[in-house]
């Protein structure tokens, strides 16, 4: 066996349990370290743990390149800063596959003293290098790496701009909007999709009008994340670039749009959402699926916390979901998921709503909750943080879940938790 892969299985072997916890593996190549080691220091034996560390840092030297990578690993897992000067030397290794255990290593230990070294290395003549070297300075997250971050978005490399992307989402500084919403002209959609994700991670209003300018974006994935996004930030400014993209040809676009006007939730983003239900280009596609959907994913969107509470705000807009329950013209689908969100609310005043309509509500349940039960789990959420548990038949507990309110309806139909349902409908009778 090799003797530097015995050094290394026996480098840890006199620790006691309580001073350090690191898991081996051996392969074919005879050793290997556990991603997660967990430190307990012992400070009588500080002393021992750092001659056991300098073991490591000279294996980086080794003749081999697995124990130079192990070794790597191996360091990045202890988290030590006295590891930083060598791998930061390592940086340099001949096999790609180091230097990119290197630099993930150098990301884990997290210190600033690598950054200078990790910014060089974005202009490393490997793809690997720089790809590693983007991570670790986003998994670091200092601001000093963002100038040279944005500079790189320009690297020849599609997934080394990528990672800077993500690199610049993590950081999380309005520093780098610019610089990314200038990269949504990459080439390469996949880069495109890596900046949107970017930007709503740094949740600036800022890049709100470079955001929706992407829902041009020819790439479906690009304006999906675009989409999300635009949920994450949050803000007023961005609701009516989202409901021009509720026109999107493609379905997924189209319920994300819905999530994130749901998640926005102020008074123009519920509208719109209510208005979703109604749209007359949807009635024109009433019998397509693409009109089908759309209404379904409006009705996710009231779903989402901030518009539910909403909801649950303005008897307005509780008044436009029971008249478009009441239409017996419209779909189904909408009828019953306006009539799904009202008794949801369980306010007095959603209570005295479906009270005096309690004859055509009954019968729009009775007709549609199997077709249309998968509406009956989409509020199920808002248990967990609204005062309006009491419509379920249960306290506002967030410790209840839902698998435990099925339980409790002993086989009847979902929509046996609202309290006008149960009191009503021979299904909810105990048997």
């Amino acid at each position: 066996m090799h003797k530097s892969i015995r050094v290394l299985q026996g480098l840890f072997r006199s620790f006691g349990s309580g001073l350090l916890l690191c898991g081996l593996w051996l392969g074919n190549v005879g050793v290997g370290f556990a991603q997660e080691a967990a430190i307990e220091v012992d400070q009588t034996q500080q002393q021992e743990i750092d001659r056991r560390v300098s073991t490591l840092i000279q294996a980086l030297q080794d003749p081999d390149a697995k124990v130079r990578q192990r070794a790597a690993y191996a360091l990045g897992d202890i988290r030590t800063e006295t590891a930083v000067r060598g791998l930061i030397q390592a940086l340099q290794d001949a096999d790609a596959d180091v230097r990119r255990s290197v630099a993930y290593a150098l990301g884990k230990i997290g210190t600033e003293t690598a950054v200078p070294a990790l910014i060089q290395a974005l202009q490393h003549s490997d793809a690997v290098v720089r790809r590693s070297a983007a991570y670790a300075l986003g998994k670091i997250g200092t601001e000093t790496a963002v100038r040279a971050l944005i500079q790189a978005l320009q690297d020849p490399d599609a997934w080394v701009r990528r990672s800077v992307a993500d690199a610049l989402g993590k950081i999380g500084t309005e520093r780098a909007v610019r610089g990314l919403i200038q990269a949504f002209q990459d080439s390469d959609p996949q880069v495109r999709r890596s900046v949107a994700d970017a930007l709503g991670k740094i949740g600036t209003e800022r890049a709100v009008r470079g955001l929706i300018q992407a829902f041009q974006d020819p790439d479906a994935w690009v304006r999906r994340s675009v989409a999300d996004a635009l949920g994450k930030i949050g803000t007023e400014r961005a609701v009516r670039g989202l409901i021009q993209a509720f026109q999107d040809s493609d379905p997924q676009v189209r319920r994300n749009v819905a999530d994130a006007l749901g998640k926005i939730g102020t008074e123009t983003a519920v509208s719109a959402l209510i208005q979703a239900l109604q749209d007359p280009n949807a009635q024109v596609l009433r019998q397509s699926s693409e009109g089908i959907d759309t209404r379904y994913y409006a009705i996710r969107g009231l779903a989402q916390p901030n518009s539910f509470s909403r909801l649950a705000e303005e008897p307005t807009f509780q008044q436009r979901l029971v008249n478009l329950a009441l239409q017996e013209e419209e779909e189904a689908l909408v009828r019953y998921g306006a009539l799904i969100l009202v008794s949801t609310l369980g306010t007095p005043e959603t209570h005295n709503l479906l009270s005096a309509h309690k004859p055509a509500f009954l019968e729009l349940v009775q007709a549609n909750y199997r077709e249309y039960s998968i509406i009956e789990f989409l509020p199920f959420h808002v248990l967990e943080w609204s005062d309006y548990g009491a419509s379920w038949g249960q306290q506002s507990d967030s410790n209840v879940t839902r698998n435990e309110i099925i339980a409790n309806l002993e086989g009847k139909p979902v929509v046996c938790r609202f309290p006008w349902v149960s009191e009503n409908w021979y299904r909810c009778k105990s048997k």
